[in-house]
């Protein structure tokens, strides 16, 4: 009897889910793919994600979008696909030419109107059925992008989705040509608008995103803005592709303890023997540990979320 290992399978003979773990294995460690499907996989499947596209994607990259569908829904993973935010009046093209697509590749698919009643049950039902649910925002009246947003983000809310896709042609946001990965929604926001450099489309993406997160969302919930070229490599990476919005937090730095309410901060501290009684000489200095918290704190708000160990 021979004692050579096996040869490995071929393409061919892999299961679709074998097939698509080797590509996403390939985009980065292999824990990380299999460490983000897991913890994908452990939420009912309304839950996952939310794909909007906007019409210059499904003019230029269509196949890209069908191809990472395809991949998706071959891991058991149907994210919810949003048509319509920014140029509805050609959403319902693209909804019956993705779903054609789709449909050819034998992934199931259901397309719902946005102002379809019992919205968030329906596309729960679709997506827990295996099917992904397109759902179509088509011209409205005096309806703007931003009312758009404003209902999906009620949607999203219902769902309790807990990631939040916008594909854009460009791929992330930028500042003076570079990528920025991350925007803290609490802090950034601001400074990003005011600096002329995005366009309005981008603009309204981060509003949206800030006011989504600050008013409906859960804590956990993220929004990213990537290219439809690096979808999977978004979700399936701890670097990720493009751009992560979330909520951050504000760090207020103070010079002492005036203004601190120091006996509050001692019962929210872990180690609140780490936490001085503000006395005279303690007064207008920062201690050593003050500075550490802070640096901590800093460095770990640049982490992406869900980041293996």
């Amino acid at each position: 009897m021979s004692a050579d290992p096996p040869a490995p399978a071929s393409p061919g003979e892999l299961a679709p889910q074998d097939v698509v773990l080797r590509f996403l294995e390939s985009t980065g460690r292999p824990t990380e793919a299999r460490l983000y499907l897991d913890l994908f996989r452990a939420h009912p499947r309304e839950q996952f994600a939310a794909i909007a596209i906007d019409a210059n994607v499904m003019a230029d990259a269509a196949d890209a979008v069908v191809q990472d569908l395809k991949f998706l829904a071959a891991l058991d993973l149907f994210p919810t696909v949003v048509l319509g935010i920014f140029q509805p009046a050609e959403a319902v093209l693209h909804a019956r030419s993705l779903r054609r697509h789709l449909e050819d590749e034998g992934v199931r698919v259901e397309v719902l109107r946005a102002r379809r009643r019992s919205l968030a049950a329906r596309v729960t039902a679709c997506a827990r059925s295996g099917a992904v649910p397109i759902v179509v925002f088509e011209p409205s009246g005096d309806d703007q992008a931003g009312d758009r947003l404003d209902r999906l983000g009620a949607l999203l809310g219902e769902l309790e989705a807990r990631k939040l896709l916008f594909l854009h042609r460009p791929g992330g946001l930028r500042q003076g040509g570079v990528l920025v990965p991350i925007v803290n929604l609490t802090t950034d926001v601001p400074g990003l608008l005011a600096s002329g450099e995005l366009s309005r489309k981008e603009a309204l993406i981060l509003d949206g995103a800030r006011r989504l997160c600050e008013e409906a969302a859960p804590p956990s919930f993220t929004v990213a803005v990537t290219s439809p070229l690096n979808v999977l490599r978004e979700l399936f990476t701890v670097k990720g592709a493009g751009t992560l919005l979330r909520r951050g937090a504000r760090i207020a730095r103070h010079d002492g303890w005036e203004g601190v309410d120091v006996p509050r901060l001692r019962e929210l501290s872990p180690r609140a023997s780490d936490v001085p009684r503000p006395t005279p000489s303690s007064r207008g200095r920062p201690t050593a540990s003050t500075s550490r918290s802070a640096t901590a704190a800093a460095r770990s708000s640049r982490r992406r979320p869900w980041a293996p160990t």
